[in-house]
């Protein structure tokens, strides 16, 4: 969550306004910068009267460590052409945490109240 919280919504190697394009985050800044991917990630939903995205749900370190496998598995070539790739949507499943502020989800398989939430991938 580096380029959302450190960086002022905005993209470490593009200087793309996350809340405003998501779509344009680019593979090689999720996945092959340090400080990005070692900060977690987070779901941002876009508000429809707005246009503007925010933090849906910030997710848990089991979501965090499974997205960035399914990013490498992905994305297996090499952090040039990941940088030409922008956007990635990600469908989570879990159950909302209220208690904190972006509210997190925590991730389960199988649970009384879980809820899929998809939406664009931020760091």
């Amino acid at each position: 969550l580096w380029c959302w919280f450190q960086n002022g919504k905005l993209t470490l190697d593009t200087q793309v306004d996350l809340s405003l394009h998501p779509e344009q985050h680019t593979i090689h800044c999720l996945i092959d910068v340090l400080r990005c991917y070692e900060s977690g990630y987070a779901i941002v939903e876009q508000d429809p009267d707005t246009g503007i995205y925010d933090i849906a749900y910030v997710l848990d370190d089991f979501e965090n460590e499974r997205l960035i496998q399914i990013l490498n598995t992905t994305w297996a070539f090499d952090a040039t052409v990941r940088s030409g790739v922008q956007g990635f949507i990600h469908s989570v499943v879990g159950i909302p945490d209220g208690s904190t502020d972006p509210p997190s989800l925590q991730s389960y398989d199988v649970a009384l109240g879980v809820q899929v939430v998809t939406g664009y991938v931020v760091d």
